[in-house]
Order: C-alpha cells, then structure tokens, then sequence
C-alpha cells in the first residue's frame, strides 16, 4: 500500500497532445502513440513529402524531445486541433446523419401536404 498518496511517474512532464508540433493521425484517436511531431522527420528527396517521427519515437529519444519534452511548446488553442480531428474522423458519418435527417423532413413534408 502506498503511503502519503499516488505514486504517479511522469505526472509533472508535459503531454505531446497539448504541444503546437503535435500531429494526431486522422484515423486513430486524438492522444494516439502513433501521432507524428511536426519537428523530427525525414524528407524524402524523390517525392519532397516529409515522413515524420511519431510522438512515441521523439519522447525515447534524448537527441529530440526525449523524456522531459525538450522542445514542448504548450498550444495556445488545442480545442480548435481536436475539433479539426474530430471532424476529420467523424465527417462522413456526420454528412450521411444531416443527408438522411434532411431527406426524412422533405419526406414528410411532401406527404403531410
């Protein structure tokens, strides 16, 4: 039994999920181990696209962000961020509600008259 309260390791560090380099990937959720950090990657020479390092990578190693979060940088705004992964993640079905909710009210429109 633990004396004097949790014993909870890395409580006081920084999450990536609140840093301005944080990039969630769009098909997982938001605080996912496989979001990319906007700061370590790799250009590809042939195609000019960046593959990035995932969080997960940046926080093991001490040469990037390591443990302590190096380059963390707390985002001004993270609830416009969630709410663009949000729609990114749950846009299709969101479209299909609103497509059927409106075909539905023009259904009993026509037939109530």
């Amino acid at each position: 039994m633990c004396q004097g309260g949790p014993q909870i390791r890395n409580n006081e560090l920084p999450a990536c999920t609140s840093c301005i380099h944080y990039r969630p990937f769009e098909h997982t959720e938001y605080s996912s181990e496989i979001a990319e950090c906007a700061l370590f990657g790799e250009k590809n020479v042939l195609t000019d696209k960046i593959l990035f390092d995932t969080v997960r990578k940046c926080r093991s190693e001490e040469s990037k962000c390591g443990k302590e979060g190096k380059h963390y940088v707390k985002d001004p705004s993270p609830l416009i961020k969630q709410g663009r992964h949000f729609l990114i993640r749950k846009g299709p079905y969101l479209g299909m509600a609103l497509f059927f909710a409106a075909y539905l009210f023009l259904a009993l429109s026509i037939n109530s008259h």
